[in-house]
């Protein structure tokens, strides 16, 4: 059986060293491109299944409420905002549902088609009930 010399063991770890360069600098790029979708809405989309008749949260939210209040009570919550950020759906929606338990500790609830919701339920609703994503 042959032995590799010393210059091509240099060369086949110079080689790994190379391939493990360029798959972290791809992983800094697909970083880099995924955080402007960090921010999209579509992230919330986890906390759907948590809230109990969305489609009509949403639906009487949205007649209510100008599209730019619904957007800047969004923002308000900066802890909602910061939600949008985990990358793990499970600990989003987590965060999600905290928020929603500190609206109902604070007393921000809206009652909406007769029923008693927080407004970080109707905020999610209104966003993402029924939006494409």
């Amino acid at each position: 059986m042959a032995r590799l010399s010393r210059r091509a063991t240099l060369i086949g770890i110079g080689g790994l060293w190379l391939a493990a360069g360029v798959a972290g600098a791809a992983s800094v790029v697909a970083c880099r491109s995924g955080s402007a979708r960090m921010a999209s809405l579509d992230r919330l989309d986890v906390a759907l299944a948590d809230i109990r008749g969305a489609d009509r949260i949403a639906r009487v939210y949205r007649a209510g409420t100008a599209p730019s209040r619904i957007a800047a009570e969004f923002e308000a919550k900066t802890d909602l905002v910061a939600a949008l950020a985990i990358d793990c759906p499970a600990s989003r929606a987590a965060a999600i549902r905290a928020r929603m338990r500190e609206d109902f500790r604070t007393g921000d609830v809206v009652v909406a088609d007769r029923l008693v919701v927080s407004r970080t339920e109707c905020l999610v609703a209104a966003l993402r009930h029924g939006v494409a994503a």
